[in-house]
């Protein structure tokens, strides 16, 4: 700590010139010989003291590593603290002066008029990093002497106001496709679209990769406004999450190694980030066009004798996504007796692209075959809608075909 305040005092201009040493040279300086050892000890260091002593290092400050708020991103590190909006990505890197982790507290520099400012910090129970900034510069002198913010009150204790929370990044942070909707998972809250709400998560471990909600709607309403634990584990290339109710948490233990019925006797669901061509169309043959990135469907309406409205219908599994090719294989999983689809075609790859001029989506099939592997090495072709593409397989015809909306 000594360090710090005597740097700070040396940058700040201090007259150290002594006229009566005649160690000195004309011009305040000293040459190593004339002060190989100004000290009156015997050792051979520079210091007041008998021993050969080397500095001692200060400890890494408490709180390094990488916290998040709900708008911004901190890194902490022993001389720096570089801060990230969320949604303008800007970065504002700030110099740590100095720190005291028995204390807890940081004196940061202004980037902008070098003024000294103080800010407080203290690790809660739920293991978030709680913040607050004294924004009243001083020297610091001053900034050490101040008294510590009130940390039994994270609601009013910061000078009267809430301190700031933090908690530790989550690899799950981000936007996921959920069925027909997208959910937004972040470190306070999990949304899952204006049908269903948010819903603040009351805890988060990135450890244990666990994080609790406290409350979800959940499995067709079944479990609404029950605490919900979320888990998530990474498997070959993508996430994948657990959404296990309280009611359930007596029951058996989540399975990470099975994971079609190991969540709460459901299947883990894949996180995956959602796909620009996301929607509802009209039918292309039996081609899936209600394509999304789970799951997918062939949707046929037709009208059945008498006037009744009917569909035809199979459900299809997406088996990997290339979002830079925009390609999908997929496989038919089931389908209505009508739709005859052998099994020789069951496995297909599809590709999507948009037309710039007009915004409209269009769709080719690459490849049908008996399995994943059979139709996964299919290229992607050029968008050129002057040229043919892929086959005709599955009632639909070769090229680009144009997705229409359904109704």
């Amino acid at each position: 700590m000594r360090v710090w305040w005597a740097f700070w005092i040396l940058i700040g201009g201090c007259d150290n010139s002594l006229p009566d040493d005649p160690a000195q040279n004309g011009d305040g300086s000293v040459t190593p010989e004339q002060d190989a050892d100004a000290d009156t000890d015997t050792d051979a260091d520079a210091d007041a003291d008998a021993d050969a002593d080397a500095d001692v290092e200060q400890e890494d400050i408490e709180i390094e590593g990488s916290w998040v708020s709900e708008t911004f991103a901190y890194v902490f590190e022993n001389t720096q603290m570089t801060t990230v909006h969320l949604e303008t990505t800007e970065v504002v890197d700030t110099e740590i002066q100095t720190y005291d982790n028995l204390k807890k507290y940081l004196i940061w520099v202004d980037p902008n008029q070098g003024l000294l400012y103080r800010a407080d910090w203290f690790i809660g129970t739920s293991r978030a990093l709680h913040l607050c900034p004294n924004l009243t510069p001083g020297t610091p002198e001053e900034l050490a002497a101040r008294a510590q913010p009130n940390t039994s009150n994270a609601s009013m204790g910061c000078h009267g106001d809430p301190w700031l929370e933090t908690r530790t990044p989550i690899d799950i942070r981000g936007e996921w496709a959920n069925h027909e909707e997208t959910m937004t998972i972040t470190e306070f809250a999990v949304h899952l679209g204006d049908d269903h709400g948010s819903f603040e998560v009351t805890s988060a471990n990135q450890d244990a990769a666990v994080l609790f909600t406290d409350g979800m709607y959940y499995w067709d309403g079944l479990f609404e406004d029950q605490p919900v634990l979320v888990s998530w584990i990474w498997r070959t290339d993508e996430y994948l999450a657990c959404f296990s109710p309280e009611a359930l948490w007596d029951g058996p233990e989540i399975d990470e190694t099975n994971l079609q019925t190991g969540c709460s006797g459901r299947q883990w669901w894949p996180l995956r980030e959602p796909i620009s061509i996301r929607g509802k169309y009209q039918p292309i043959g039996f081609l899936p066009t209600h394509l999304f990135e789970v799951d997918s469907a062939t949707v046929i309406p037709y009208i059945r004798f008498g006037g009744e409205e009917a569909t035809l219908s199979a459900r299809w599994r997406t088996k990997a996504i290339d979002r830079d090719q925009q390609t999908m294989v997929l496989h038919m999983m089931e389908a209505d007796d009508e739709i005859e689809i052998p099994a020789s075609s069951r496995y297909i790859k599809i590709q999507w692209a948009t037309h710039d001029p007009t915004g409209d989506q269009y769709l080719c099939l690459l490849a049908s075959g008996h399995s994943e592997a059979s139709v996964r090495s299919a290229p992607a072709e050029s968008f050129d809608l002057s040229l043919s593409c892929g086959i005709s397989d599955l009632s639909s015809q070769e090229g680009w075909n144009r997705l229409e909306p359904a109704d």
